[in-house]
């Protein structure tokens, strides 16, 4: 069965697609966090991250839980700076 304009008229209809529309570019969840957060939270989070894991659970355990929301948005810096300072304790250890 063709398609066509109407049912009177037997003139093939050609199907257009549809524009393809891209919605308008949204900032990411943590990039409105980030504009949203006091830095000297994250300043904290950072000092406490580099005495150590030990150094930073306490921290943790002690924050609100809007400090650890701040925290989880440069979670992979916390990270390196306490792996950083403990192999750096390890380190510091087995020298002595």
């Amino acid at each position: 069965m063709a398609l066509t304009a109407t049912r009177a008229s037997r003139k093939p209809f050609t199907v257009q697609p549809l524009a393809k529309k891209t919605p308008p570019k949204e900032d990411s969840l943590d990039e409105i966090l980030k504009n949203q957060i006091d830095p000297q939270i994250l300043d904290v989070a950072r000092e406490a991250a580099g005495g150590g894991s030990d150094i930073f659970k306490i921290w943790w355990e002690g924050a609100t839980q809007t400090d650890r929301a701040a925290a989880m948005t440069i979670k992979d810096e916390l990270t390196k700076l306490r792996t950083d300072a403990d192999n750096e304790q390890a380190y510091k250890d087995a020298m002595s």
